[in-house]
């Protein structure tokens, strides 16, 4: 009866707290896992898309001044009636422009930054911009060649910085889901462990164990009438290892966060 108690006692406090843990362990695992899936937006929606763009649009142009011997915007406009640069504009930079300030409108809710930063509102006044200028070019007028807005010098160091900071933090936050995981599956197995050691307090624990006697003239045996009660080793022996690796996989995971 005794060790049923204990057992069931043990079983008791072991839930509760493992019931503490997990519960703390939860409520953390979810913000990390809004916290991942905004920075996951992020990345997908917006500084992925706008980097890989700005990359692509520095090294188009780098292609053009190689193919131009190196020679300016200026002069590269005002070569052959400035048909080369109204086609690389027209083609190549301004579709790229736009698609960047599309991203920047559509998403501005996935910004880094509290306010919008100076180089993202310059690149859709430069998009902006050069719809303008080539409008007239279509009309024939080609009196202006460039966009009132220059292309912002600062922006591709601002989504590179933006979209590595990003990416350090997305793989922070898997690091620390998957730990999260892990610990609850360990205080799981704790838990589980205890309920099966207290069930085998209740069915198994309580045996009859002789102490001595002498055998009687009849040759009956006689047995002490205060013969003890032990625990049936073997019984408890599997459930209380499964508690014991269990604590010490908590522990060890109690070290690991700490």
């Amino acid at each position: 009866m005794v060790a049923a108690i204990i057992g069931a006692s043990a079983t008791v406090l072991v839930a509760i707290i493992t019931y503490a843990l997990t519960y703390v362990s939860n409520r953390r695992l979810r913000l990390w896992q809004e916290r991942l899936a905004r920075t996951n937006a992020q990345l997908k929606d917006f500084y992925g898309p706008l980097f890989a763009l700005s990359q692509s649009g520095q090294r188009t142009w780098r292609l053009l001044l190689s193919k131009t011997y190196g020679r300016s915007r200026e002069e590269i406009a005002q070569a052959e009636n400035g048909d080369l640069w109204v086609l690389w504009v027209t083609e190549v930079f301004q579709p790229i422009n736009e698609k960047m300030a599309s991203i920047i409108v559509e998403h501005a809710d996935l910004l880094i930054d509290n306010k919008m930063p100076e180089c993202l509102l310059n690149l859709c006044a430069h998009a902006a911009g050069y719809g303008a200028v080539i409008k007239r070019w279509q009309e024939g007028n080609r009196t202006e060649m460039f966009s009132i807005v220059d292309w912002p010098k600062d922006l591709n160091e601002y989504l590179e910085t933006s979209f590595g900071t990003l990416k350090a933090e997305q793989q922070r936050l898997i690091g620390l889901i998957n730990k999260t995981s892990r610990w609850n599956h360990v205080t799981r197995d704790v838990h589980q462990a205890f309920a099966r050691l207290t069930r085998t307090f209740h069915g198994h624990s309580l045996v009859a164990r002789p102490t001595g006697g002498n055998a009687g003239e009849d040759g009956g045996e006689e047995h002490d009438d205060q013969g003890r009660l032990g625990l049936d080793h073997r019984a408890i022996s599997g459930p209380l290892t499964r508690v014991t690796r269990g604590l010490s996989r908590l522990t060890g995971q109690v070290v690991t966060r700490a």
